[in-house]
């Protein structure tokens, strides 16, 4: 708003519908509104630059006021003194009446603006509060998903599955060394695994809401923590197995209880030791709430009493003697109102204190949420509801855009469509008219088809299915992009199973979609110091567009196709959103195949399960 507002912002003139010039211009304050408002913003309430306004006038009834020859502006006529000064009063007495603090009428205005400014206010300080814990778990999950997609864990879990291996068959356990041996790889791999067990662990912040990028990260996080933990769990039931083995074969039983026993014992012990300092750290939060509690209710006691005091002094310096009525209760009254106005302050601090505790106290018990829980829910609600609001906005304003270009070009694409149906008699006849004529066939069909994808299907013009070949569809891609391809050094692949797969669909449906996974793969391969691949291949049932570029993440794969995700400089995430929801629409799916460190991102488009049955 600011932005468009500095651009736009001003108080423009028109007469008879036509706009008189510089008025408006966002330097051209004629009515000094900008110049009142320096000297004092809380009596001339209106900022020229702030606002939007018109001002309408007619030939007819304002005939007096006379452009200069130039059409820049009014002469500075009598006239136009008197209509400017009246314009003037009309700004200083509407700020008087409804903006002022003192106003006639302002009364719902201030009230309005003080409940805001404190909702303003509260708002600001939960959102420095949280900014910080949020990009705490944002950076704490990046590095855990650079980790996962390094192969971090499942390299160290094979760096002790090797030594493991090699202490053991390196070593030759007899009943002397048998307990050395236990303990030794029991120590080794307790270690080590704790350790990994620690590594994947990030820390939630209580109460505090999440956008939906990170939503998807921590639930993705969750699941892939998940697998990590089973390999760990399978390691030590793969050693602790191996030991107890050991224990069968020499028939070592009472060792082997004597060692189960010793391993019940650890863990227990590990658990009480962090359950004791978990009750350690809530007695101390218990501690520095109520020592915050006793401290705001003395407080406030000593505010209260102050108050009282020095208006009991203030009642004890009046002087009352010879005055009349109408002064005395004057005195009375506004004794009176101090006294209130000071008791309900602090009244109001302590039933807000109070309001906390219960909610506290209630959350205690099993059957209510706690108040952290709540407002957590409500957050990430919110910040969804922001994200999806941003991006209907950017859809609404795309879709205004394209009705427009739909219904001015409309009329024209008709004329061509009926042209095509005309040069398609002739193309019949003549093989060489033939190729250009399915050149411009395609080409308009694909430029058709970016205008259908964004308006509504009740609009479409009517279309038909076609086979399309996965030599039709090298041929466009050679067409559109060998320059592209050329300048940036990539070097194109293509199976011959790719070549040879056919699909039904509208060309208009397939051929955007082929467009924009190969625009982000040029983009991407150009970000890479290696190998420049595109490669082009086939399912049994559908085609995979693939590059050798750097790929997309792990913790990107769940959110590539939501409308407004881009990792692009200057990108507008609306391309693969677009793609899904067309190939959705026409009976088919999009997906993203799996991430793996030595390959580039691979999508793979095949008919749904609904339409391949």
């Amino acid at each position: 708003m600011k932005e468009k507002t500095d651009r736009y912002g001003g108080l423009y003139i028109y007469r008879d519908g036509l706009r008189i010039l510089p008025y408006g211009d966002s330097n051209t304050d004629f009515l000094k509104i900008e110049q009142r408002r320096s000297m004092s913003a809380s009596e001339y309430f209106f900022s020229y630059r702030r606002l939007f306004g018109a001002i309408e006038l007619t030939k007819e009834n304002n005939a007096s006021l006379v452009e200069k020859a130039g059409r820049e502006g009014f002469i500075e006529n009598k006239p136009y003194k008197q209509f400017k000064e009246m314009l003037e009063n009309f700004f200083i007495e509407i700020a008087r009446d409804f903006f002022r603090d003192d106003g006639d009428m302002s009364e719902l205005f201030v009230e309005t603006k003080q409940r805001r400014n404190e909702e303003h206010d509260l708002l600001s300080k939960r959102s420095k509060q949280t900014k910080a814990k949020k990009d705490r778990l944002k950076k704490d999950l990046y590095d855990f998903f650079d980790k996962l997609d390094n192969d971090h864990w499942n390299i160290e879990i094979n760096k002790l599955i090797n030594k493991n291996e090699e202490y053991f068959s390196s070593t030759e356990i007899t009943d002397a060394n048998i307990d050395y041996v236990y303990n030794k790889i029991k120590e080794q791999n307790d270690t080590v695994i704790k350790n990994l067990r620690t590594s994947l662990d990030i820390r939630k912040p209580s109460g505090v809401g999440l956008t939906k990028e990170l939503s998807n990260l921590w639930d993705r996080y969750q699941i892939e923590r998940q697998k990590i933990l089973s390999l760990l769990n399978e390691l030590k039931d793969n050693v602790d197995r191996k030991l107890i083995e050991l224990d069968n074969k020499n028939n070592d039983f009472l060792n082997l209880r004597k060692r189960l026993e010793d391993s019940l014992n650890l863990q227990q012990s590990y658990y009480d030791k962090e359950l004791a300092k978990l009750y350690n750290d809530a007695k101390n939060a218990l501690k520095d709430v109520q020592s915050k509690t006793n401290k705001l209710i003395s407080d406030n006691k000593k505010k209260h009493k102050s108050g009282l005091k020095n208006i009991s002094y203030e009642f004890q310096s009046t002087n009352l003697n010879g005055k009349d009525t109408a002064y005395i209760l004057d005195v009375k009254r506004n004794l009176e109102s101090k006294i209130e106005n000071t008791s309900n302050e602090v009244i109001n601090e302590i039933k807000k204190l109070t309001d906390q505790i219960a909610i506290i106290s209630d959350s205690t018990t099993p059957e209510n949420l706690s108040s952290a829980q709540v407002t957590e829910a409500i957050e990430t609600e919110l910040e969804h509801l922001r994200d999806q609001q941003a991006n209907n906005a950017e859809l609404i304003l795309l879709g205004m855009a394209l009705s427009v270009v739909h219904h001015e070009f409309n009329g024209n694409i008709r004329a061509i469509r009926s042209a095509l149906r005309e040069l398609k008699a002739w193309a019949d006849r003549s093989p060489k008219l033939d190729i250009i004529y399915q050149k411009i066939r395609t080409s308009f069909d694909h430029l058709d088809g970016y205008l259908k994808t964004f308006t509504p299907l009740t609009r479409r013009l009517s279309r038909s299915k076609t086979n399309i070949t996965g030599t039709a569809i090298l041929e466009f891609i050679r067409d559109v992009f060998d320059d592209r391809f050329e300048k940036e050094g990539i070097e194109l692949f293509t199976t011959s199973k790719f070549v040879s797969q056919e699909i039904v669909t509208y060309t208009s449906t397939i051929y955007p979609v082929f467009i924009n996974l190969i625009d982000n793969a040029i983009y991407w391969l150009g970000k890479t110091t290696g190998e420049k691949r595109l490669i082009l291949d086939a399912t049994n049932t559908g085609f995979i567009i693939g590059d050798t570029g750097p790929g997309v993440s792990t913790r990107d794969r769940d959110i590539i196709f939501d409308m407004g995700f881009t990792r692009k400089t200057g990108g507008r995430g609306m391309g693969l959103f677009i793609s899904k929801e067309c190939l959705s629409r026409d009976g088919f799916s999009i997906i993203l195949d799996d991430y793996t460190p030595d390959q580039g991102a691979f999508f793979i488009i095949e008919p749904s399960e609904e339409t391949s049955e």
